[in-house]
């Protein structure tokens, strides 16, 4: 498989219509793959001992994809050669009345690791710039006027920005962040292969609010 053609590193644009759907367009070979993967898998093992042992970053998978891609799946099959005791997963739903009180980055500071282990976020503090703007929630956020009254575009704008400094401030703290979007098609999505544990209604309404230009 193609690894680079999927990586960014901020020098570049990713444009999601530009990028395969699944590995046909690559040539995998299924059988290879699973193979490679068992391979990979003791890898991280190994590599998880030291970087406990080091102690000295802090690693963080952020985990994005529209619901029923396979989030849950890839953290139990991809992730399963990681010792539990040094991996911890969050998944960041719908926030709470608790969690409303607070900043947006609040529970995803509550949720960092200590440095020497890992965090895996099932979704993440996008959900807070993506879920919110198309549904219009920051209308019901219990905020000072001078927040709330602003323009729209300039209200997540600078929520992009926050995010931008807060990623910074992780990475100047000694934490890397590697994000991870599962980027499946549509009809893939609505395949009665999925599991019907995330094809609940609320779910699939989400593809409805999507807009004709891909996100970049």
């Amino acid at each position: 498989m193609k690894a680079d053609s999927y990586r960014f590193d901020g020098s570049g644009k990713c444009r999601l219509d530009k990028l395969a759907t699944n590995s046909k367009a690559d040539g995998v070979d299924k059988e290879k793959t699973l193979a490679k993967t068992a391979e990979n898998l003791q890898k991280m093992a190994a590599l998880q001992d030291a970087f406990y042992a080091d102690g000295r970053e802090g690693l963080i998978f952020v985990l994005q994809a529209m619901d029923a891609a396979g989030k849950d799946s890839t953290i139990k099959h991809v992730m399963s050669g990681l010792n539990p005791q040094g991996v911890q997963v969050t998944s960041f739903k719908q926030p709470n009345s608790e969690e409303l009180k607070h900043d947006f980055l609040w529970r995803v500071n509550k949720a960092l690791p200590a440095r020497g282990s890992i965090a895996i976020f099932n979704r993440s503090y996008y959900e807070d710039v993506l879920v919110v703007q198309l549904h219009d929630l920051q209308k019901g956020y219990q905020m000072a006027p001078r927040v709330l009254e602003q323009d729209k575009d300039e209200f997540f704008a600078q929520r992009y920005r926050q995010i931008r400094h807060y990623e910074q401030y992780l990475y100047e703290n000694s934490y890397r962040v590697v994000k991870i979007f599962l980027h499946v098609s549509k009809n893939e999505q609505k395949k009665p292969t999925q599991s019907p544990w995330n094809l609940k209604q609320s779910s699939s309404k989400q593809t409805e609010f999507l807009p004709s230009k891909p996100f970049e």
